[in-house]
């Protein structure tokens, strides 16, 4: 395509009522960063270990990126943006005597955001912080610069803090260790939990060594919550794939998913025979989840759930006739988990002669629709046949894939492209609408789209 070459073949579209608008592209001065002449957007897609997009109902986005050009350079070149007011604009960025860092950006309806962030200090440096009282301020940090976590021994804040969810109430769930060591026999050395900002004050979710729902209690199994992936739906119930310990767990039943949908901790899936199972067939079992420490990707590929208690995870799986194509997504759609897509699968593919050859990062709305990235095999397969399908109503359907033309707007023009980000690699995590025909999103389409011609 004339006109696009390396420093302007990324942009962020958003899409309201099936129409696509550009929001920002790097390379240009129309749909920059807004900072003065000479600045524009120098990386729009993130790192692959960190959320980097959000987007509300409205199609509204918040976004972190890099900028280049007059003025700017390694100190002061990051930042966090947002649309909310109908024009692009730097909610926060780095520089000098202020944030060192800054990534994770969650986007309400209202337009606030939250996000995690390290300052230039070599005191209390990390934290999260907020714009929900009109200007950016801490609702967590490390030390006693506080805010802190709130727990009755006292203990402080340590620098590992993850965002994991930001709702319409101005409320945040967050992960972070706390200083000091446990000694516990076994156990994790980590100190760590999960909390609620709500109103100003932080509470605790779920903390190391509490106990484990579905396990007998006289067996004294218990969390090890040093490693674990956080989903959370808009009304802050929490999915969590972690770690568990205690004298009758072994390495393979060790992992599981957790939520306290309906009000209390209870078991949707784990590894081994303990179960509950993928529902495959007899002597079939979960082998693994995702969890941050194993996988670089693990970040994306969080257990989602949506407000009526749907989740969405994937896993491994093991046993009776299960060779190398043993991973894939599951869901409830009726309260019992049921296989969505499996690699090396006929049933559970894209059929034509074709079966997916990798399952990669995926995301769920209100309606339950599940959306989700794939590379394929078998015939008529262009490249690696990388592309995006979503699961509706019992229904697998493809979006797009390597090969498909896509119309896409670029203000100045409107062309076909082909969408070369499929090509070589996994696109990045697809954002399902609430309805693909409607103006209201509870995720976006894409998250980043490379273009070639």
């Amino acid at each position: 395509m004339l006109g696009v070459n390396e420093d302007t073949d990324t942009g962020i579209w958003s899409g309201t009522a099936g129409a696509l608008s550009l929001v920002a592209r790097e390379g240009t001065s129309t749909t920059g960063p807004n900072l003065g002449a000479n600045i524009f957007f120098d990386d729009l897609q993130g790192t692959y270990t960190q959320r980097s997009l959000s987007i509300n109902d409205s199609g509204k986005v918040a976004f972190s990126a890099h900028a280049i050009g007059s003025g700017i350079n390694s100190t002061n070149n990051a930042g966090i943006w947002t649309n909310a007011s109908g024009s692009l604009a730097a909610v926060t960025k780095t520089g000098a005597g202020g944030f060192q860092s800054i990534g994770q950006p969650f986007f309400n309806n209202a337009g606030k955001v939250t996000f995690v962030a390290r300052l230039f200090s070599s005191v209390d440096y990390g934290g999260i912080w907020s714009n929900v009282s009109g200007q950016v301020s801490p609702i967590a940090r490390m030390g006693n610069s506080g805010p802190g976590p709130n727990l009755p021994d006292g203990k402080k804040f340590d620098f590992y803090f993850g965002l994991a969810g930001f709702n319409d109430a101005n409320q945040a769930v967050f992960t972070s260790r706390l200083q000091g060591l446990l000694t516990e026999v076994g156990g994790p050395a980590g100190d760590n939990g999960i909390w609620l900002n709500s109103g100003g004050a932080n509470s605790i979710l779920r903390r190391t060594l509490d106990p484990v729902p579905g396990t007998t209690p006289s067996d004294n199994t218990r969390f090890w919550t040093s490693t674990f992936n956080i989903g959370v739906n808009r009304l802050n119930n929490l999915a969590v794939t972690t770690r568990i310990f205690g004298p009758t767990i072994d390495s393979i039943s060790n992992t599981g998913i957790w939520s306290n949908t309906g009000g209390t901790w209870h078991i949707v899936a784990r590894a081994g025979t303990p179960g509950p199972g993928p529902n495959l067939g007899p002597n079939i079992y979960f082998d693994s989840f995702s969890l941050a420490d194993e996988d670089l990707f693990a970040a994306f590929k969080t257990p989602v759930l949506n407000a009526s208690g749907r989740i969405a995870f994937d896993a491994n799986i093991t046993g009776a006739g299960v060779t190398t194509g043993n991973h894939g997504i599951w869901s409830n759609p009726n309260g019992q988990l049921t296989p969505i897509a499996l690699v090396g699968s006929d049933t559970y593919g894209p059929g034509s002669n074709q079966t997916f050859n990798t399952i990669g990062n995926y995301s769920m709305n209100e309606r339950g629709d599940i959306a989700f990235s794939a590379t394929l095999s078998g015939a008529g397969v262009i490249g690696n046949g990388a592309g995006l399908w979503v699961y509706r109503d019992g229904t697998l359907n493809k979006i797009a894939k390597t090969g498909d033309v896509i119309d896409i707007d670029l203000s100045r023009r409107s062309k076909t492209c082909k969408p070369s980000a499929m090509s070589d690699s996994l696109p990045r995590a697809p954002m399902v609408a609430n309805n693909w025909r409607s103006t209201t999103t509870d995720k976006s389409s894409i998250h980043s789209l490379l273009i070639a011609g």
